[in-house]
């Protein structure tokens, strides 16, 4: 299968950009879907997954998932997994990555924190499961 070639968006809304890299600047999207990398500036979606690596400059999404590293300055998401995740003068809700670094930024809860509440969460649900079944 051949190489996709960039998918480019600028100043405007997408429901769902796809592509091999992505990049938009003052757009927004539903969904942003790369088979490499995701590059935003000034723009966001509820939902990212980069194939690549995915970068993005004042702005933000729900979810981000890359298969490399995420790089967010002055952006946020509720959740982020990649390689790595960096996040400088941002916030991340729950941050999952071998390597988390964030500097001058808030996150809610890291990758401990964040297993903790999946192993709660679980544990709850399970019961909830057998109160609930009759």
């Amino acid at each position: 299968m051949g190489e996709q070639p960039p998918t480019s968006v600028r100043n405007g809304f997408v429901p769902v950009i796809k592509g091999g890299t992505v990049d938009m600047r003052n757009a927004g999207a539903l969904a942003v879907l790369a088979h490499a990398d995701i590059n935003i500036r000034e723009g966001g979606a509820l939902v990212m997954l980069a194939g690549g690596d995915l970068s993005v400059e004042q702005g933000g999404a729900q979810m981000m998932l890359a298969r490399g590293n995420i790089a967010m300055n002055d952006a946020g998401a509720m959740f982020a997994t990649g390689a790595t995740v960096e996040v400088v003068d941002g916030w991340v809700g729950i941050a999952v990555g071998r390597r988390v670094d964030i500097s001058n930024s808030r996150v809610l809860l890291g990758p401990f924190q964040a297993l903790g509440f999946g192993v709660g969460l679980g544990i709850a649900l399970s019961f909830a499961r057998r109160i609930f079944k009759n």
